[in-house]
């Protein structure tokens, strides 16, 4: 599981002009952004998410809690997460030793997101909802984004596959 945010300003990455001419791309001025919490079942190959008008702790527990209603029934859940702030917080320190046998936290190395494959998931939803593209209001961005998710849980040809062989392959 992972965060990114997105924002009202477009973030920009191939954008065609003409020579001698700059590339134009409208902004709102004032940035204005939302968090998006997301987790990949492996197991299920489903993404879980939830837009957030923050990212923090108490967003953090929110989307800790969505994910535990939606567990199936008697099994664990197994979060790799990096170790942002939010993460370590006391609160949601207590929170996981109160699930622990439900929820399980794994560690990831510090500065390593290389190794959290939801970050592909992030790149993807980057990539087709939001670059290069001017929303004007925070709820067009905001569908925009929820449709991606949206997308990622479609089909089994989902257009973005994560995968691990196996537990060892991971280890």
């Amino acid at each position: 599981m992972d965060e990114s945010e997105v924002h009202l300003n477009p973030p920009l990455t191939k954008v065609w002009a003409r020579r001698g001419e700059p590339a134009r791309v409208p902004a709102a001025g004032d940035d204005k952004k939302r968090a998006v919490f997301g987790g990949w079942n492996y197991r299920t190959e489903q993404f879980a998410w939830r837009i957030s008008e923050h990212k923090n702790s108490e967003a953090f527990l929110e989307f800790l809690d969505h994910l535990l209603a939606n567990r199936s029934e008697g099994r664990r859940l197994v979060l790799v997460m990096d170790n942002a702030g939010y993460h370590r917080a006391k609160k949601v320190q207590r929170f996981l030793q109160k699930q622990a046998g439900r929820l399980e936290p794994f560690w990831l190395p510090p500065y390593s997101p290389e190794l959290n494959l939801i970050e592909y998931a992030w790149g993807y939803l980057k990539e087709t909802a939001t670059n290069n593209y001017f929303f004007g209001e925070l709820e067009r961005l905001q569908n925009a984004v929820a449709q991606a998710c949206c997308q990622l849980n479609s089909s089994p040809d989902s257009p973005l596959q994560l995968h691990f062989k196996s537990s060892e392959d991971f280890r």
